[in-house]
C-alpha cells in the first residue's frame, strides 16, 4: 500500500478533474489530511473489527486512474429528457451546478479512510439529476461496469440528486474488476421526493461501497441489497433524515458460500420530529463463509415521535459458517417507540419434516424453506421485472448449495 498519499496526491492532481472548481480541490486536499492521519481501516478499529479488511488492503497499490472510457458509451444509451445522466468527469468540467452544491459535502473527509482515499483520488462515476416535479416511470437500469486494472485499488464516485417532488427506481449492477473497487456514493433526496434504490451483487470481487444519503422533508428512501457472489463485499449505508415526515427503508438479504464475506454496516440518524425508519437484513451462510450486521439507529434529542425498527436473522447452513451481529440504539428522544433484533439459528427441522412427510423430496423442501427466508426482502422490490429476476437468480442459487 502506498504510504505517502501526499506525493502520490501531488503527482496526479492536475489530471484530475475539478481543478478549477474550490469546493471539490478543498476536499481532496483535505482528504489527504484525513489519510495521514488516520490511515487506511484496519481490525482494531470497531466499525472493522470481524472484517477481512487487512488481509484485502495488503500489498495493494492506490491506483488513481482507470480505463473508464466506456463509461460514457454506456450512459449515453440512458438519456431521457426527463433526467440527467452522464459520466461525473462530464458533469465536472462542464460546472454543473449540482456539482458545487453537493459533491462531497456528505461524504468528504470524515468517516473511514477508504471515504477519503475516494475522495482524494477518485476521477469518474456516474451523475444524476432528477429534475423538480419529475415522475420517472420505467426504472434507470445503470450499466455493469468492467476496470481493465491489474491489482490495486480503484475509485468510482457516484453523485445522484432526486429534485422536489420527483420520483425514480435506479438498479445498480454487479461491477467487475480485477482489483479491488472502493465507491462511493452520495445521495440527495429533496423534499416530497422518492428514490427506490435496488442494488445487485454477483460476481466474485472484492468491494467497499459507501452510501451517504441525505433526506429532507416528507422525503422516502427505500434500499433493496442483494448480494449473492463476492469475495469480500462490505456495504457502508449512512442516512441522515434532515427533514420531518421522513421515511427510510434498508432490506438486505445475502447468501454467500465458500470463504466469502460480507459485511454490512448501517447508520441512521434521526434528526427530526416524526420520521420513520425500518431495517430487515437476512442472510443465508454456507461452508466457510463469514457475515457481519453492524446496524446503529441513532435519535437525536429534537427527534420526538421517531419510529424506528431494526433486524437482523441468519440462517448458518454449515458449522463451519459463521455471523457477528450487533445491531444498536442511541436514543436521546423521549418520545419514541424503536426496537432491535437478530437471530442465529439453523433450517427448523420441525418445519423440514412436515414438508417431507407431504411427500415432497428433501431438496426441494430445504430449497422451499430457504427461499421463503428471503420473501420478505424480495417483497420489497416494486419493479417487476427486476424481482423476477432477483427471485430466479436467488433459486438457482438454492439449487446450486443443495
Amino acid at each position: 500500500m502506498a504510504e505517502d498519499y501526499r506525493s502520490l496526491f501531488e503527482g496526479h492532481r492536475e489530471s484530475q478533474p475539478g481543478v478549477a472548481c474550490a469546493t471539490l480541490s478543498h476536499a481532496r486536499e483535505n482528504s489527504v489530511l484525513e489519510l495521514e492521519s488516520l490511515g487506511l481501516p484496519n481490525n482494531r478499529l470497531e466499525y472493522w473489527k470481524y472484517s477481512r479488511i487487512g488481509k484485502v488492503l495488503k500489498g495493494l497499490e492506490v491506483n488513481v486512474n482507470a480505463n473508464d472510457d466506456a463509461l460514457n458509451v454506456d450512459l449515453g444509451h440512458l438519456k431521457d429528457e426527463q433526467f440527467e445522466i452522464s459520466s461525473l468527469r462530464e458533469a465536472i468540467l462542464a460546472n454543473h451546478p449540482a456539482i458545487e452544491q453537493y459533491l462531497t459535502k456528505l461524504a468528504g473527509t470524515k468517516n473511514t479512510g477508504l471515504t477519503a482515499l475516494n475522495t482524494a483520488f477518485f476521477s469518474n462515476g456516474i451523475f444524476i439529476h432528477i429534475p423538480d416535479n419529475t415522475i420517472v416511470e420505467e426504472p434507470i437500469r445503470l450499466p455493469n461496469q468492467t476496470w481493465n486494472v491489474d491489482g490495486g485499488i480503484i475509485h468510482p464516485r457516484n453523485l445522484i440528486v432526486v429534485g422536489k417532488n420527483s420520483s425514480v427506481s435506479i438498479i445498480s449492477q454487479t461491477n467487475t474488476a480485477s482489483a479491488l473497487i472502493n465507491t462511493v456514493e452520495e445521495i440527495h433526496i429533496s423534499e416530497n421526493a422518492e428514490l427506490k434504490h435496488y442494488v445487485l451483487q454477483d460476481t466474485d470481487i472484492s468491494q467497499v461501497t459507501s452510501s451517504f444519503v441525505v433526506q429532507k422533508r416528507d422525503s422516502r428512501y427505500t434500499k433493496v441489497t442483494t448480494t449473492l457472489n463476492g469475495t469480500f463485499i462490505r456495504n457502508n449505508v449512512n442516512i441522515h433524515l434532515e427533514g420531518t415526515g421522513c421515511e427510510a427503508n434498508l432490506y438486505g438479504y445475502y447468501h454467500i458460500n465458500n470463504k466469502n464475506q460480507v459485511d454490512n454496516h448501517t447508520i441512521v440518524e434521526h434528526k427530526e420530529p416524526d420520521c420513520v425508519s425500518n431495517e430487515l437484513y437476512v442472510g443465508l451462510l454456507d461452508d466457510n463463509a463469514s457475515g457481519i450486521f453492524n446496524g446503529r439507529v441513532w435519535v437525536h434529542q429534537d427527534a420526538q415521535r421517531t419510529n424506528a425498527f431494526q433486524s437482523n436473522k441468519n440462517i448458518l447452513l454449515s458449522d463451519n459458517a459463521t455471523m457477528n451481529t450487533k445491531p444498536e440504539l442511541e436514543i436521546y428522544a423521549d418520545d419514541v417507540k424503536c426496537s432491535h433484533g437478530a437471530t442465529i439459528g439453523q433450517v427448523d427441522q420441525e418445519a423440514l419434516f412436515y414438508l417431507r412427510s407431504r411427500g415432497i423430496p428433501e431438496n426441494i423442501a430445504m430449497s422451499m424453506l430457504l427461499q421463503g427466508f428471503s420473501v420478505e426482502v424480495t417483497d420489497k422490490i416494486a419493479d417487476a421485472k427486476f424481482k423476477h429476476e432477483v427471485v430466479e437468480m436467488i433459486l438457482q442459487k438454492l439449487g446450486q448449495h443443495q
